[in-house]
């Protein structure tokens, strides 16, 4: 063994490349066993071993001075310099720290355990040698990770101002103690890429030299460079491209893990350590999971992202609504059919249930006398709040609503002269208080023989979702609504129920499914994407929802389980749960109290059975003479939610970061990624006028 010979780093040069090359498998190898024994940091070490080894076989230590940055990739200069014993024998292993140590050895100038020092320190020594007249090299080891520090930035600032002998070897293995990330290292990438070529150079452009080498662990193209800048007469980097982790598939794959790992079996990689007592990391880990899981407030709307061309969103709908594919997700399987073979895969005797909104023209434009155009979008009726009495209004009807091209929208009404039904009218709109993104706006008009259902039918235009790119055509107005839609209220289809024709429904009936209606108004929220990074940053639009008394019994008879068409009726069948549950604790709670908030379902523990729950709504009913639910519901379902009603869903395929993708997964226990990377792959058309879905979990 070449190793056992090596007693210092004149013992280094009296080898030729090839024994070099096996003296680097060696200590390797020892290195190997002992992290398998006394871990230790793994990764660093090990890429570092072909270039300590041509530092040692290019420069004179100790009179040529090695400055190693944190220490964690000093394990072969110590094997190299009189302290082999401590990396070979297992009765050594505690004879050496893991940090340099001149205590040890002449050839540690300091005692380093703190990040981006290396090449301040090294500045110091050769601003020192300078001084005193003396000579020898100065060599800075810094890796990656710890240059982008900002005292590794002043050093570098510092060291073109030397104008003498100081190399800083950049030990580059794309990875700090985890993933990189920042300008500095797409400049690292760059040079990478271009074999050290590219005019955009960090080290040049703060007036230092710059030599690249690619194969970072090859001993001779290592020695060429080192003495290629031996001797050097002004700072010069030398940055090599080393492979963190090399020569154990294991460190290799998994950089991160293997930055310093304790005790381990070499074969499977397994972790051997015992501490002995109770494993508290495990008890942590198991906490932090169930909060977790408890509460999705943490969940980084990032994970839940697609490719998505625009050339795979539906623009249009199909000719023909039921001739859309249908992809079915069977409990981890997928397979695909027609929307038309819809019945065949439900149960007989199931109950399934749809939203019967329909959309409004909830679009009303303004033409100013400069010229400008404003939009008024109306969101929720405010005075009277009661969507039909709001329709019904002959003179005046407030709603809360989003402006277009607000700047221009000063103090002045804004009117438009108009012909409904025969009767010539002059409608104003004037904005009120600020309410969020939205404002309170009046609207009024001069005669009682029009309602306010009058003047959107004429004068609104249909809203259809932003990300179409498109204006509104004029069959939007009837195949942007569903077959079975009734009750008006609603700024954004449930558009799930697009595929649906009077065949299918008649076919589903034949089969002897249920159908049941409920009717949750579509909020503008439906195409607000999810800006912050943690969910908990977004908020849920309120909606208004109501579900009458048969469809409840309905429901109870049987079990509290559902078919649910579409996202919009999967969160009103979800929120009656909740309903039920606060009804459980207040009897006699109002229709605001009755109000599911977005995180209430996270914070509520009761758990009552969906069936009792729902005979506590028919209670409410009972208690108040009541036919019909009238409540809102802001819930948001997201990973893990647990569902009480839903038992199957049909759905459309949702925006990437999305609360209808977050609603999905939740359903799907996390497995979205098949679903939609199976759609992407078979030419399923996406979101509003896009193809369908059946899931059963």
């Amino acid at each position: 063994m070449y190793i056992e010979k090596i007693n210092g780093p004149e013992d280094v040069k009296k080898l030729s490349n090839d024994e070099l090359t096996s003296l680097a498998a060696e200590m390797r190898q020892a290195l190997l066993k002992r992290a398998s024994i006394h871990g230790g940091h793994f990764g660093p070490n090990f890429g570092m071993v072909e270039a300590t080894i041509a530092l040692h076989y290019v420069f004179e230590s100790p009179k040529d001075k090695f400055v190693f940055d944190v220490s964690h990739q000093t394990y072969p200069h110590k094997m190299l310099t009189g302290r082999k014993d401590a990396y070979l024998y297992e009765e050594h292993y505690d004879d050496v720290s893991g940090y340099s140590n001149p205590e040890e050895s002449d050839h540690d100038h300091f005692v380093i355990g703190h990040t981006s020092t290396s090449i301040s320190l090294a500045c110091g020594l050769a601003k020192g040698r300078d001084v005193r007249g003396e000579s020898g090299n100065v060599i800075a080891i810094i890796g990656d990770g710890s240059l982008s520090g900002g005292e590794a930035l002043e050093g570098l600032d510092f060291a073109s101002e030397l104008q003498s002998n100081l190399i800083i070897v950049v030990n580059d293995n794309d990875m700090s103690i985890a993933e990189n990330h920042g300008g500095l290292y797409q400049n690292l990438k760059l040079l990478r890429e271009t074999n050290g070529q590219a005019e955009c150079n960090l080290f040049k452009a703060m007036g230092l030299d710059y030599v690249y080498v690619h194969e970072g662990n090859d001993i001779p193209a290592l020695i060429k460079a080192f003495e290629s800048v031996k001797d050097s007469v002004k700072p010069v980097v030398v940055h090599i491209r080393t492979l963190k982790g090399k020569g154990y598939k294991l460190a290799e794959t998994h950089k991160e893990e293997w930055h310093w790992h304790l005790p381990f079996d070499i074969e499977p990689g397994e972790v051997i350590a015992d501490f002995g007592g109770e494993d508290y990391s495990s008890v942590t880990c198991d906490y932090l999971m169930k909060k977790m899981k408890e509460d999705p407030r943490h969940i980084h709307i990032s994970e839940y992202s697609y490719p998505l061309p625009d050339e795979r969103i539906a623009k249009f709908p199909l000719p023909t609504r039921d001739q859309s594919k249908l992809l079915i997700y069977r409990r981890g399987e997928v397979s695909e059919d027609v929307f038309t073979s819809l019945p065949g895969y439900l149960p007989q005797g199931s109950l399934m249930i749809f939203n019967n909104t329909k959309v409004i023209q909830a679009r009303l434009h303004f033409r100013k006398e400069t010229g400008a155009l404003i939009e008024v979008f109306c969101l929720e009726p405010i005075q009277p709040n009661d969507y039909v009495l709001n329709f019904q209004q002959t003179v005046h009807a407030a709603w809360l609503c989003m402006i277009g091209n607000l700047k221009k929208w000063k103090d002045r009404q804004l009117k438009r002269e108009m012909t409904v039904k025969g009767f010539p009218i002059t409608l104003t709109a004037t904005r009120g208080e600020c309410k969020g993104t939205s404002h309170w706006v009046d609207f009024a008009w001069d005669n009682p023989e029009v309602t306010f259902a009058d003047i959107l039918e004429v004068f609104g235009e249909l809203p259809i979702p932003p990300y179409l790119n498109r204006d509104t055509e004029e069959s939007d107005k009837e195949t942007y609504q569903t077959v079975y839609s009734k009750i008006k209220g609603s700024v954004a289809a449930p558009t799930a129920g697009l595929h649906f024709t009077p065949r299918v429904l008649d076919a589903l009936q034949e089969k002897g499914i249920n159908l049941e209606e409920l009717t949750l108004h579509v909020g503008a929220g439906t195409f607000k994407p999810v800006k912050s990074e943690e969910i908990e940053g977004h908020e849920m639009h309120t909606e208004y929802i109501s579900v009458n008394r048969s469809t409840i019994k309905k429901l109870i008879d049987h079990d509290g389980c559902a078919i649910a068409v579409g996202t919009t009726s999967v969160r009103t069948l979800e929120s009656l749960y909740h309903i039920g549950v606060t009804l459980a604790e207040n009897p006699y709670a109002t229709e605001e109290e009755l109000r599911v908030k977005q995180w209430q379902p996270y914070e509520k523990y009761d758990q009552i059975p969906p069936v009792v729950a729902l005979q506590k709504i028919l209670g409410y009913l009972d208690r108040n003479g009541l036919e019909t639910l009238h409540t809102s519901t802001q819930i948001i379902i997201a990973p893990g939610y647990n569902y009480k009603i839903v038992k199957a869903m049909v759905t459309n395929f949702h925006q990437p970061q999305s609360t209808l993708l977050l609603l999905v997964s939740a359903f799907v226990k996390g497995n979205w990624r098949t679903i939609y990377d199976y759609a992407l792959a078979h030419d399923f058309r996406f979101l509003s006028y896009g193809d369908s879905s059946l899931l059963i979990p």
